[in-house]
């Protein structure tokens, strides 16, 4: 038999509003699993900042805040040149804001204009960083690059919101998916949406039916 993931996304700005999709488990996480529409803003963690994700936000009229991996994508000038993405959004102090605009790159060769939006982390939350970064070393018997861990430093999304909305309010809305995390924990370990038991597709809608 198969076993069934279950994606589910919480559309924070209209109260009771849930999207969801079923599949097997050989499904990853995407933006492209999700419905999107003019007048949603998707907030989505690293898993989601994919040039195929932004892409399918923009075809469908989404604004998104997209947290960023150091290798999510190429960052690339107007003339397509890639830049030292680091030192772009480096701050000099606590309460500065990198706000970038820059362009990435599709699988058609594309560019696709994108802007950055960036802020170094407090001084314990960057001890915390470390701690947990120096953990995943041991853990996996690997070495984290010194920029990597510079990286880490820094709160960093990609937005397609407009101007008006500054990097300072960008990165504030962001701070909305720990509410969206906290629904998610709570199908979990509540209604036990983490595993489904079953192996075919109707059984797996009736028992979500069972379980609402």
């Amino acid at each position: 038999g198969r076993t069934y993931r279950l994606h589910y996304a919480l559309d924070i700005f209209k109260i009771g509003s849930v999207d969801h999709l079923i599949t097997d488990v050989k499904v990853g996480e995407s933006l492209i699993n999700f419905n999107l529409k003019p007048g949603y803003l998707v907030i989505g963690d690293r898993a989601y900042s994919t040039i195929r994700g932004i892409e399918h936000c923009e075809k469908n009229g989404a604004e998104f805040i997209l947290r960023m991996r150091k290798n999510s994508f190429t960052v690339r000038n107007e003339q397509g040149d890639p830049v030292d993405f680091l030192e772009t959004i480096k701050c000099s102090g606590n309460e500065d804001y990198a706000d970038v605009r820059a362009f990435a790159t599709n699988l058609d060769g594309d560019k696709v204009p994108i802007r950055i939006c960036a802020k170094r982390k407090d001084p314990e939350a960057i001890i915390r960083t470390q701690k947990k970064l120096k953990r995943k070393e041991s853990k996996r018997q690997i070495k984290i690059s010194d920029e990597a861990k510079v990286f880490n430093e820094y709160i960093v999304v990609v937005t397609n919101l407009n101007d008006r909305i500054t990097a300072e309010e960008i990165l504030e809305a962001y701070r909305l998916r720990w509410q969206v995390e906290i629904y998610f924990k709570r199908l979990k370990s509540i209604l036990d949406f983490g595993e489904l038991p079953k192996r075919r597709a109707g059984s797996v809608i009736a028992w979500l039916n069972g379980k609402l």
